[in-house]
């Protein structure tokens, strides 16, 4: 029996297959990468999850995005005892998104945790 992820695996790639401008385009690629990104995290393979958000095409429009992925690695680095990926996801993501808007300052909290976590593991 095919769940409701599996399904989305399935169907993704044809739902985004005819967009028609350049944003459309674009859209629909950011889109695509965040389901799948996410689907694969929720069924904890994580290892196939992480490409999806490290390659990441960094342009206008996609600094929430990118903090977004930022954060997420972190956690998914610390899923599979990569420790010193998600310590440096981490770092990176506190100096850079320190100042982000409130609404996102549960983010900022629990990457600090988790650093404090992941620092308490390695030693």
């Amino acid at each position: 029996m095919v769940n409701e992820n599996d399904a989305s695996l399935i169907w993704m790639d044809s739902a985004f297959q005819y967009p028609n401008g350049f944003w459309e385009i674009q859209t629909a690629s950011i889109d695509k990468t965040i389901m799948k990104a996410n689907i694969y995290a929720e069924r904890g393979e994580y290892e196939k999850a992480i490409p999806y958000f490290e390659n990441l095409p960094i342009g206008l429009g996609t600094e929430f995005l990118y903090g977004y992925a930022i954060y997420s690695l972190s956690d998914w680095y610390e899923q599979i005892d990569d420790w010193e990926k998600a310590l440096a996801k981490c770092d990176y993501f506190l100096r850079t998104y320190k100042n982000c808007d409130p609404k996102y300052r549960h983010w900022i909290e629990e990457t600090l945790k988790r650093k404090d976590r992941i620092i308490l593991k390695m030693n």
